[in-house]
């Protein structure tokens, strides 16, 4: 196991090991788990900066917008005395939170898309 755990670390750091590897067919580890496609790898200080206060932002209104809604459509079905029509109700309740959410999300990256290239980041 540990030998394992030594290649691996080996094959990150070194290229050589990682090119030798490619030729007998084994992949690296970074290319068994590869990063999403919004990873960037070389941020300068204020991009990360930038880019972490999204990501926060994010979490905070997501986590906002869902407990609003939560407790909205809670306040809403308590007054529905049918569960059939509490499920068709909850329906419409769930796409009006995905589109909010949805909404939410591009607004929060408009801005700090429109944010970065203000400061040239």
């Amino acid at each position: 196991m540990l030998s394992f755990v030594q290649r691996t670390v080996r094959s990150w750091l070194d290229p050589g090991i990682s090119q030798g590897m490619k030729r007998f067919g084994v992949e690296s580890a970074r290319e068994r788990f590869p990063l999403p496609f919004t990873f960037k790898p070389r941020l300068s200080f204020g991009s990360a900066c930038v880019a972490l206060c999204q990501a926060l932002i994010s979490i905070f209104a997501g986590s906002l917008l869902f407990g609003v809604c939560g407790a909205t459509a809670w306040m809403a079905l308590e007054k529905i005395p049918d569960p059939l029509l509490r499920f068709v109700a909850l329906i419409p309740m769930a796409a009006a939170f995905l589109a909010l959410l949805a909404l939410l999300m591009a607004g929060i990256s408009l801005i700090f898309r429109t944010f970065s290239s203000w400061l040239r980041l």
